[in-house]
């Protein structure tokens, strides 16, 4: 599903809703759980709860940012604010998993009896829970703040089977030991899951260049283009994952006509949009003897890098 529609809009807005209502229910439970049960695996799957609470919120606030029209103050709109939001949650999940550890590690040196009714019962309606949750997010594409955001119930799910085990463990052998283990291991798994979509935030708040377009086939594939002798000046760079800006210097023929220029123009921007999904390409026609500061890229120093990466 496209996001930037607003059918698709209104779809994500109802989704959002009904998640966060669940999620709201889902931490009310895990909470009381964790308190009746003693289980600091529950309480720390709770305070992650806590963070998806906020971080929905945060995913809807971003998803109605996104559709307000440019104006005079942000001439490329508010694009940006689905990956702030992106950022926003995925580094609340590295700070908890941070703090789920210090937990962990305080009850290892001082293990509590857990109510093994009560820890299974009420993982087991989180784990429910969460697993609708990410059924409903999962419906058609997602741009990286939902993506983010499923990243969170993705973690609560596997976070909800792991006290489900331990509870079974801590029941069978009454080893104590293994629920603030297990909270270790949900940090971890936390902190890996954010890590990918947090490199990626990064990436497009620093500009840049996607990592599925490669800059020098940019210039090559412009350079097809009958009357394009040469480019340089190139800079590519995301406004969000969904939208791709570019500006470059053609360099053309020095007798070719106006008609003949804007001809050039329009199958440099239509080659844009259709092979590389560059949506808001600006192009500076020029001839050779017009003097000019080169960029990063250009198109005869092959040396340059491709690309940023970011995997």
């Amino acid at each position: 599903m496209d996001t930037s529609t607003h059918g698709g809009v209104e779809q994500y807005n109802a989704k959002l809703m009904v998640t966060f209502c669940l999620t709201l229910v889902l931490f009310l439970i895990e909470v009381i759980g964790g308190f009746v049960s003693h289980s600091l695996a529950l309480l720390s799957d709770a305070a992650h709860v806590l963070t998806d609470l906020l971080s929905t919120a945060l995913t809807w606030y971003a998803l109605k940012q996104t559709q307000k029209p440019a104006n005079r103050g942000m001439t490329f709109g508010y694009h940006r604010a689905s990956v702030i939001a992106a950022f926003g949650n995925t580094g609340t999940l590295i700070l908890l998993s941070f703090w789920i550890l210090g937990e962990a590690i305080v009850r290892l040196f001082q293990p509590e009896p857990i109510a093994f009714s009560t820890m299974i019962g009420a993982a087991g309606i989180g784990l429910l829970i969460n697993l609708i949750i990410v059924f409903l997010l999962t419906r058609g594409e997602a741009n990286l703040n939902i993506r983010s955001a499923i990243l969170h119930f993705i973690g609560d799910a596997a976070a909800s089977i792991g006290v489900i085990t331990g509870a079974i463990v801590i029941h069978l052998t009454d080893w104590y030991p293994i629920d603030p283990i297990l909270s270790v291991m949900i940090a971890f798994l936390l902190s890996w899951n954010a890590r990918k979509i947090l490199k990626e935030a990064i990436h497009i708040l620093m500009e840049g260049v996607p990592k599925e377009i490669d800059p020098l086939d940019v210039i090559e594939e412009l350079k097809t283009i009958e009357g394009i002798r040469d480019v340089h000046d190139l800079h590519i760079w995301g406004v969000s994952d969904e939208h791709v800006a570019m500006t470059c210097h053609l360099v053309i023929q020095p007798t070719m006509t106006i008609e003949k220029a804007q001809h050039t123009l329009d199958g440099a921007t239509e080659l844009l949009r259709s092979k590389f999904n560059i949506g808001h390409p600006t192009l500076q026609l020029e001839t050779e003897s017009h003097p000019h500061h080169e960029g990063l890229l250009h198109g005869e120093n092959a040396a340059d890098p491709p690309h940023a990466e970011i995997d």
